[in-house]
This record gives structure tokens, C-alpha cells and sequence, in this order.
């Protein structure tokens, strides 16, 4: 099994489960996700220095942002997507295969998107007529572009079908069309692609069970979704009991999570998922070594438990060991494991509130946290060694500061 990283990582330091690839260290993977084994080596000099720590005026207004292993993209108001952090293996869509951007840099070609999808070692984006672009590593096909060539700028993928929504995990993407249908490609193996196969799919291939759906989220060992009944569904190894199933068996098609609570959002990473019911309330199942569950204890669950503390949320994030959510009054918080300015770290077992006084629209986790806040600003904190927090500097910080305007 490939070790999954960025939206999926976790610290090799808190379970042996977590081996990474024979090529990341501990640290690297503690500092954000690091370029697999077989991908261009990123040169040192390309990198950089940190620039003053003051963030010029001119900052876009953002209507989304989502983090990846160590990079960063978002969409703005005006349909324009940026990326910033590390562009190995052209992750970033800039034309770059080495170094990294200290502040947002736009995406090539000049189209136009709704939203995009950062994974571990590349991006998909859904453009406003409804196509799908992808770049960055794509050795099992996770691109959708037929091949299995790095793309540096965005390529489209390999259909005439229309999408509502694009997400993307380690090695793999999915996606709903405009009729609700999801479709995957990339890497098959321990059926995260939902056909009911193992096999590496270059192109999209359509999710088995012939449900419609709302949302999806997919990470490194499985993917997760919620249909238009508001029943959550989940696919692929099972790390962990992240499946929600009551056990720790794969699921080569999709299958549901057990207790039929009715969500009407679902994130899933490496080991854990959560989801937020209809009636505001927040779950999670999975690893939780590091209270990642937000339910107070250390106790592994093969089913949904209630995140404590009395609070309703709209949107909830899975990302590594961590877990974000907004309540409905726009307060962000956040439990489970993190990486501090020093990289060393700090958890939490139940909800804590997200320093500052700011009301959020998106949070997103990560080896850093992202979000955009009421009025388009985006925020982000947390470690900044590949320049994730967008400020212009490589200085980490342990409270929300402004991503910087465009380079």
C-alpha cells in the first residue's frame, strides 16, 4: 500500500501503522509532505529566502481555499485560482517543477474556476463551464488525462461529461457530474476507486452502486461521500476503521457507514473521517491516538462518535491527525494533533476554539490550517518551512496571519 500524505498524513512519530515511503523521513512528513520515491529531486538553491515579515497592501478576496501535503490553492472572486507553498512535481500549476512561492501565484492558462482541490502531490480544479483541469505528479493516473506525465500547468481531464464537484486525495480524484453520478481515477489499489476493481484507472471510471450524490472527500487509503438521502458512504482499505463499517475490512464499492445518521457532509483523511448531520451536529470515526475524534478520549471507534461540547457546526474538515469545524455562528475549532512553530507537538481531545476573533466562511487543516474568513480574506497558520502560509515569509506561526497579495 502507498503511504499517503498531505491530505491524509500523519506524524510517523504517533503510530508504527504510519510508515512513509522509503524516501520521507519523520521529518519531513512532520513538516509537511515530501516528494515520493521516483519524483524529480527539488533543487535547494530554487527555494526562496524569507522575505520581510509585513504583508503588503493589495490581498485578494478569496471565495475558497484548500491545503494540500505542503502546498496551498484557492479560487478568488474573480474565478482566478492561485497556489502557493512547495511546487515539486509542478503541484502548484505554475510551469515550476522545483522551489517553492512565498505568496500566491496564479495558476497558467488563464481559465476561469470554481473551485480546486489541493492533494499530496497534485490539483484538480473545476473550471466555470464545468470541465475538470488537473497537474502536477500523476505516475497512477490521478491527472485523468490518459497518461501518466507530470503536468506542470493545468490539462484537462479525459472526458466530454460536465462536474458539480472535484475533489482529490494522495494518488487519486474524484468527482460528481452535473446528473450526481461520481467517477474516479488514479491509483485503484484496496477499491478507493469504488468500481469494484483494484486497478489504476488513467481516466474517469464510474463509482459502483448507481447512487446519486451531493458531496464527496477523498484521501490517501479511501474515499467517502454523501448521497442525496443524506447517507454517508464510504470505500477503499479502511485504514483504521475510517470506513465507519464497524470493522477495519476494504470496501472495493461503496458502502455505508453504520448507525444511519443522516449527514450532509463527510471529510475523510489517512485514518479517521467526520461528518456534520443534518441537525448541525458533529462525528467522527477512526484512528484516535491523538483525540483526532473530538470526543474526549484516546479510544479507536468503528463507528461515528459525537464530537463533545453542545456545539452545532455547518461545515466540518478531516486532514493527517487533525479536525476543524465552523460552528453556525462562524467560530472555528480545531482538535486532535498539530505542528507547532517549532515543529513539535501539541494536541488536543476536544474542540478548541481557533486564536483570534475572526468568523469563517472555510476552514481547511492540514500540516497547516487555511481558511477564508467573513469579507474574502484568507488566513492561514501553523508550520511554514515550504511557504504555506502565504505571507511572503518562511516564519511559522501558531495564530492566523493574512496570506499576501499575488506575486
Amino acid at each position: 500500500m502507498r503511504m499517503p500524505c498531505g491530505t491524509g498524513a500523519v506524524p510517523t512519530l504517533l503510530s508504527a501503522r504510519r510508515v512513509p515511503l522509503a524516501a520521507l523521513s519523520a521529518a519531513a512528513l512532520l513538516l509537511g509532505c515530501g516528494d515520493p520515491p521516483g519524483a524529480p529531486t527539488e533543487d535547494p538553491t530554487d527555494i526562496p529566502a524569507a522575505a520581510a515579515a509585513a504583508v503588503p497592501a493589495g490581498a485578494l478576496t478569496w471565495r475558497m481555499v484548500s491545503v494540500g501535503g505542503s502546498h496551498v490553492c484557492g479560487v478568488t472572486t474573480d474565478d482566478r485560482a492561485y497556489c502557493w507553498g512547495s511546487s515539486g512535481n509542478g503541484r502548484l500549476g505554475d510551469g515550476q517543477l522545483f522551489g517553492s512561492r512565498l505568496r500566491p501565484n496564479a495558476v497558467l492558462g488563464n481559465l476561469r474556476f470554481q473551485h480546486v482541490s489541493a492533494g499530496a502531490f497534485h490539483t484538480c480544479g473545476l473550471a466555470v463551464d464545468a470541465r475538470i483541469y488537473c497537474w502536477g505528479w500523476n505516475p497512477y493516473g490521478a491527472l485523468g488525462d490518459g497518461s501518466t506525465a507530470i503536468r506542470t500547468a493545468p490539462v484537462p481531464v479525459l472526458t466530454s461529461m460536465k462536474f458539480k464537484q472535484v475533489r482529490v486525495g494522495d494518488y487519486h480524484s474524484c468527482a460528481i457530474n452535473l446528473a450526481g453520478a461520481a467517477y474516479c481515477w488514479g491509483l485503484g489499489e484496496g477499491g478507493i476507486l469504488g468500481n469494484g476493481t483494484t486497478t489504476n484507472r488513467l481516466s474517469p471510471v464510474k463509482v459502483a452502486g448507481g447512487l446519486t450524490w451531493t458531496g464527496l472527500s477523498a484521501s490517501g487509503p479511501q474515499t467517502c461521500g454523501v448521497s442525496t438521502a443524506h447517507r454517508a458512504y464510504c470505500w477503499g482499505t479502511n485504514s483504521l476503521g475510517a470506513l465507519g463499517n464497524g470493522g477495519v475490512g476494504p470496501n472495493l464499492r461503496p458502502a455505508p457507514v453504520s448507525g444511519g445518521l443522516p449527514f450532509r457532509q463527510v471529510e475523510t483523511t489517512y485514518a479517521h473521517t467526520c461528518g456534520v448531520t443534518t441537525a448541525d451536529l458533529a462525528y467522527c470515526w477512526g484512528d484516535n491516538q491523538v483525540g483526532q475524534l473530538g470526543d474526549g478520549t484516546t479510544t479507536q471507534r468503528f463507528v461515528p462518535s459525537l464530537v463533545v461540547g453542545n456545539r452545532k457546526y455547518q461545515l466540518i474538515n478531516a486532514n493527517g491527525a487533525q479536525s476543524c469545524a465552523i460552528t453556525l455562528a462562524g467560530r472555528g475549532f480545531c482538535w486532535g494533533v498539530r505542528v507547532d512553530r517549532l515543529a513539535t507537538f501539541a494536541w488536543t481531545k476536544v474542540p478548541v476554539r481557533v486564536p483570534g476573533d475572526l468568523t469563517w466562511r472555510q476552514l481547511r487543516a492540514g500540516s497547516a490550517d487555511c481558511g477564508v474568513a467573513t469579507g474574502g480574506k484568507a488566513w492561514c497558520w501553523g508550520n511554514n518551512s515550504s511557504g504555506m502560509l502565504g505571507n511572503g515569509t518562511l516564519t511559522s506561526s501558531e495564530v492566523p496571519v493574512p496570506v499576501g497579495p499575488p506575486l
